[in-house]
């Protein structure tokens, strides 16, 4: 279950409180639990704040909670996890990845090291619900316990 936003009447243990999970903590349950493809939200909804709200109600991320097939692991080392999922339908691929260290991260990967084809994908970041670039390589830089998730499209 995530415990994220307010968690009242009653958090499971101690008083009625919010989260003590940080915005990057919860975005980071979110983006795990929709490529896992789990999500069971534990707050109370009646009480979420707007930021809260759209973590829940992201149509892209819940897309890939919905819609993706092949969900795994792909790369792991002590500092960071990857996965990779692929949509129902169609050619594209999420890719998920996530600073699980203390201290800021900078992550690079050949596509190949992911198990994608292509030279170059069109990469979108589905949290922010933007194109980002073109790129011939997954480049990335997350502060502690962030992570992102992002659609990849073979490039024409």
């Amino acid at each position: 279950m995530l415990p994220i936003g307010s968690l009242r009447p009653c958090p499971g243990w101690g008083e009625p409180r919010d989260t003590r999970l940080t915005r990057d903590e919860q975005r980071m349950l979110l983006t795990l639990w929709s490529v896992f493809r789990s999500l069971i939200m534990g707050g109370n909804l009646l009480l979420a704040d707007a930021w809260t709200k759209s973590l829940l109600t992201n149509p892209e991320v819940i897309a890939v909670d919905q819609d993706s097939t092949g969900n795994r692991p792909v790369l792991a080392s002590d500092n960071t996890i990857e996965w990779l999922a692929r949509p129902e339908f169609g050619d594209d691929s999420y890719i998920a990845v996530f600073n699980i260290s203390d201290a800021r991260q900078t992550i690079h990967h050949e596509w190949k090291d992911l198990g994608l084809a292509a030279n170059s994908y069109k990469v979108r970041d589905l949290w922010l619900r933007r194109n980002l670039h073109s790129a011939t390589s997954l480049d990335v830089t997350l502060d502690p316990h962030a992570s992102v998730l992002f659609q990849a499209s073979v490039s024409q």
